[in-house]
């Protein structure tokens, strides 16, 4: 009964894992073994600034924002939603202290993972190993093309892009939160937005 249940938590987690790699009933009990799931009310702080990331948030409802503070600014530098894997990827692996402070927008359920679970895990289904490179990998793509942003768009272009690609942030980031990420003012990104839609 206990399998049977375990075989049946985290659906949405193991449906993305086992598009990366294939993964044995065998595995992913395992693998679930090493999980927790939790829920986070809105403005709830899974990881500050100066602490070291010991873990691996996969979002199953909700959605998380990451900031800096820069001149007593809060600069977001990126948003997690659905089925997204949330973290500060360079404190998980060097176990250093986090440059960013990881905060939930609404009300959130995650599935965390500790990395120190996860690194034993490897020794014993080294298929996971493989799928959390993967995963890095994504990750780093996903914050080149942040970058890119800045270097090939102007604010109008970045927030069109936003628009065409992102629409979740349009949604369901405020407007200050998105403003910042964007690189402008709040009041910039209010002109801008007004001048679209007429």
């Amino acid at each position: 009964m206990v399998k049977q249940n375990r075989n049946h938590m985290f659906h949405a987690l193991h449906k993305l894992l086992s598009a990366i790699r294939p993964i044995t009933q065998e595995e992913w009990l395992t693998f679930t073994s090493c999980l927790t799931e939790k829920n986070f009310p809105a403005k709830t702080v899974c990881l500050s600034a100066g602490q070291v990331c010991r873990g691996l948030y996969f979002i199953e409802t909700g959605a998380v924002r990451s900031y800096a503070l820069k001149n007593g600014q809060e600069i977001c530098n990126h948003f997690y939603f659905e089925n997204e894997f949330a973290s500060d990827f360079e404190s998980l692996t060097l176990q250093q202290p986090s440059k960013h402070t990881l905060e939930t927008l609404e009300e959130t359920r995650i599935v965390y993972g500790d990395r120190e679970k996860m690194l034993a895990l490897y020794k014993r289904a080294p298929v996971f190993e493989s799928i959390g490179r993967a995963i890095v990998e994504q990750m780093m793509i996903r914050q080149n093309a942040y970058a890119g942003l800045f270097t090939l768009y102007s604010p109008t272009e970045r927030y069109q892009f936003v628009v065409e690609h992102h629409p979740e942030l349009v949604r369901r980031v405020p407007l200050q939160y998105l403003a910042t990420y964007l690189g402008v003012a709040r009041e910039t990104l209010s002109r801008i937005r007004a001048r679209i839609s007429d």
